[in-house]
């Protein structure tokens, strides 16, 4: 939509601008261009402002505070941290400027700074309001710290009942701090509280879409899954879920188009990157199985489950030194893992010990199944009838010693 702008804005727009080049400093004429260009969507002439402030090296903390929210409209959120740090000490600096601040910050994966700016606030009652407790609740989400997130979003939800983005980061907090996974009830409590104010609240989707996806209710956590992507196209968190469901069933080619999409938009998240690489390993593609499991251990190297993939890759190139070199490593950071467990189970085979590469897959089998209350024997031996081709890789004679 084009916005028109009368003919005497342009005028006065204009006469501004004339002004501007003998006072190019003049702090009330830019707020006057900045906000008439606001009222009017002439992002050009925003652009233009913040490049002429840059090229004076020009930062009055009265004009900053808006200079930092414009930056934020534009995209630009260096320059709106830059903006809005001018503010910081003065008497310009209030709540909508540390707010505007802190969501830069959280953008560019400043957390800590931004937790450092908005504590204050959360913790005294008379200045913060829901918006801000909700940005809170987010960087702490981001800083692995759960409880300070649902605490954060309790106190919005109690300045706002109705605050859609508070209950529904709530639900997903809830799912993800869930203990009895067989009991989602309140999730979805939550959750559809979120969706009833708000019907494609992402947050409120995604809880919904994974909690659907646990309980196996496969249809209509896809459902979810899909309308999320609808609203919400660049979702990693979706595309992820929409990948992992499709993994489960075994549409192995679907799963690896979609974790690819995922990690377009969320490269960082090291879950994504092993199903990735479990993909490349049903498809016998280990060179891109190896790529997925090594792009994911610098992402933590404290994850065991990135070690127990490589070993799976080495095992199944034949690799037994590193396998085991890998494997040891895995065992180091947990015990139990399984993607370990199952390269000894590859190498057992590759050694021709298919009794004992049987009791090393029983291991993994007499253990309780994620989200279930069933043993995965059941689940599993499903899953390799399923998959013949990688029962017969894994079976097959050494022949490359």
């Amino acid at each position: 939509m084009t916005t028109i702008i009368p003919s005497e804005s342009k005028d006065q727009l204009q006469k501004w601008f004339n002004f501007l080049e003998y006072d190019p400093k003049n702090t009330h004429l830019i707020t006057s261009i900045i906000e008439s260009a606001l009222a009017t969507n002439q992002l050009d002439i925003l652009h233009q402002m913040i490049t002429h402030i840059q090229n004076h090296d020009f930062h009055p903390p009265q004009l900053c505070g808006l200079l930092s929210l414009v930056c934020l409209q534009l995209g630009k959120c260096e320059e709106a941290i830059i903006f809005g740090e001018y503010t910081l000490g003065t008497e310009y600096e209030n709540v909508t400027t540390r707010h505007n601040l802190a969501y830069a910050q959280l953008y560019k994966g400043q957390y800590q700074k931004a937790r450092e700016l908005l504590q204050p606030l959360i913790e005294s009652s008379n200045e913060v309001n829901s918006d801000t407790c909700v940005l809170y609740a987010r960087i702490m989400h981001h800083l692995e710290l759960p409880d300070d997130a649902i605490s954060a979003l309790e106190k919005a939800i109690v300045l706002n009942p109705s605050h859609a983005e508070a209950l529904g980061n709530l639900a997903l907090l809830q799912y993800e701090t869930g203990h009895n996974l067989s009991d989602y009830s309140n999730v979805k409590e939550t959750a559809n509280k979120a969706l009833t104010i708000a019907p494609y609240q992402l947050e409120a989707l995604l809880a919904l879409a994974e909690v659907q996806l646990n309980e196996r209710s496969i249809s209509n956590a896809r459902n979810n899954f899909n309308l999320i992507l609808e609203h919400h196209p660049q979702s990693g968190r979706a595309w992820s879920g929409l990948g992992q469901l499709e993994y489960y069933e075994t549409n192995i080619d679907l799963a690896e188009k979609h974790l690819l999409t995922a990690v377009e938009y969320m490269k960082d998240h090291v879950g994504t990157w092993h199903v990735l690489g479990w993909c490349y390993i049903l498809k016998n593609n280990i060179e891109k199985a190896a790529w997925a499991f090594e792009t994911s251990l610098p992402l933590n190297t404290e994850f065991a489950d990135s070690y127990g993939g490589l070993a799976v890759v080495e095992a199944m190139r034949h690799n037994t030194t590193v396998a085991k070199q890998w494997i040891k490593k895995a065992f180091e950071l947990d015990e139990h893992s399984m993607a370990a467990t199952f390269a000894e189970y590859v190498l057992l085979n590759n050694e021709g010990s298919p009794e004992a590469a049987q009791q090393k897959m029983n291991s993994i089998l007499i253990r309780r199944a994620p989200s279930s209350d069933r043993s995965g024997q059941t689940l599993v031996n499903e899953w390799l009838v399923q998959h013949p081709n990688l029962q017969k890789y894994l079976n097959q004679e050494d022949d490359h010693e």
